[in-house]
């Protein structure tokens, strides 16, 4: 995402769409003297957060790629096997988060 315009621009769109303009049309006050900080701290709710879909993908797209988790367990087929609906081919990686 910090090397796409697009989508930092797709993000800011959705969150000022999804949560800055509806709080903003409920409650004109915010724009009054309020600073950035307290201004999210009102906005951002659970509720609201559930509404950013893009930002949702985004953020597991990032937690895929760099997990918050250190890796538990590393196992590595000698063969290839079947887990459920899935595949494994001799020697592919599979990395197990707890």
């Amino acid at each position: 995402m910090v090397q796409s315009s697009d989508s930092r621009e797709k993000l800011r769109k959705e969150f000022k769409a999804v949560i800055v303009d509806p709080a903003i049309a409920e409650d004109p006050s915010l724009l009054v003297n309020v600073s950035k900080t307290a201004f999210l701290d009102k906005v951002v709710t659970l509720e609201a957060s559930q509404e950013v879909e893009f930002a949702t993908r985004l953020m597991q797209e990032g937690l895929r790629m760099r997990p918050s988790t250190a890796v538990s367990s590393i196992y590595i087929p000698t063969k290839q096997m079947k887990l459920g609906k899935y595949i494994f081919q001799k020697d592919d990686m599979l990395m197990i988060y707890f």
